[in-house]
């Protein structure tokens, strides 16, 4: 995995130039023939990005993640997902030995919320919810669980329900937030 500054066809660049086609001619052979696959991607297209104005901006998939057929028979739901840049022209690569969830509707990722550390009970309520023997992952998604529940039930509640009590009715869709 990791940064090949090549591409593996002309719909991988949003710019072209003379030696683009020649490029991809030899590179997605290269892989082919020593027995590789592209393990595909999720998130946005490109993973380089250079310009900040539309006539100058050129952005292209230069980095990816390549296994052999051992690996992806041993990772058969193993997925990569581009993220978005933040403090280089690339993009970080995130690679998972299985799936990677879709955020749905149903499924939002979680938001943690800056106005909570005001709260009297958020210091207390972290203490008491951070598990120092779980493993580093668990415990963030238990966590963000917890503070998900205590900012409904606690903090700010089902604002349809509060705001109906005091003659506030909001407009949309029945969500609870």
């Amino acid at each position: 995995m990791g940064d090949f500054n090549e591409i593996t066809s002309l719909d991988e660049r949003n710019h072209g130039g003379t030696d683009i086609s020649r490029r991809c001619s030899r590179f997605k052979p290269f892989i082919e023939n020593i027995g590789l696959i592209d393990l595909g991607f999720s998130g946005p297209k490109f993973t380089w990005a250079r310009g900040l104005h539309p006539p100058t901006r050129k952005e292209a998939r230069l980095d990816r993640a390549l296994c052999n057929t051992k690996w992806r028979l041993k990772f058969q739901e193993g997925a990569v997902r581009h993220l978005i840049r933040a403090c280089s022209d690339h993009s970080p690569l995130l690679i998972s030995t299985g799936s990677i969830k879709q955020s749905t509707s149903h499924n939002r990722p979680f938001r943690f919320q800056a106005a909570w550390t005001t709260h009297k009970q958020f210091e207390n309520l972290v203490k008491m919810k951070w598990c120092p023997h779980y493993p580093l992952m668990s415990n963030i998604k238990h966590l963000a669980s917890k503070l998900t529940s205590w900012n409904r039930e606690v903090v700010f509640g089902n604002l349809y329900t509060r705001n109906a009590d005091f003659g506030i009715e909001l407009q949309g869709s029945s969500e609870v937030w």
